[in-house]
């Protein structure tokens, strides 16, 4: 959610709202205006976001607060129990009367031919790959519509670059 996510998207979000209330500011009484901005400086901000919310979503903080964090992959032995095989190799196992899941999920990237050899970034690339850039992209297209692929269609839309958003399921 920090770094890929919730936090990025939301920042993007904030900056492609108000480019197209600035657009639209006439639906309000007020003069609708062309936004001018510096991509790489929506982009900027977009990571400073990030850098303002790390510290109250780290190890560290979690850690003072008296939660044991645990870091590697997880396994579900059985109903109670929970394997962990910790990031340094080391494997812990865990016993509870409850197990709640809150994985998170990552960027499904489709089995295209030709996707390789053009290149594409994901939900949790753009963030870094976007902040090099001087201006949106003119041509976008968004493959999902998910949360963040939705999120991320309009506001790239609203910042001006011609959005094409493509779901595989029957609707979005």
């Amino acid at each position: 959610c920090l770094n890929y996510g919730c936090v990025p998207s939301k920042a993007l979000i904030k900056s492609a709202k108000l480019a197209h209330q600035m657009r639209h500011a006439d639906h309000y009484g007020l003069e609708a205006a062309a936004p001018a901005f510096s991509f790489r400086q929506v982009m900027a901000r977009v990571h400073r976001v990030i850098s303002e919310i790390a510290p109250h979503d780290s190890v560290e903080r979690y850690t003072g607060l008296g939660v044991e964090v645990l870091q590697g992959r997880a396994r579900i032995v059985d109903p109670w129990t929970v394997e962990v095989t910790l990031n340094d190799g080391g494997t812990q196992r865990l016993t509870t009367r409850s197990i709640v899941i809150a994985a998170g999920a990552g960027p499904f990237v489709p089995p295209l031919p030709g996707l390789d050899d053009v290149g594409y970034v994901t939900s949790d690339t753009l963030w870094d790959e976007f902040a090099k850039l001087d201006a949106p992209p003119a041509r976008l297209v968004v493959l999902g519509g998910g949360p963040i692929g939705c999120e991320l269609a309009q506001s790239f839309a609203r910042l001006g670059s011609q959005v094409t958003q493509i779901e595989m399921a029957p609707r979005i």
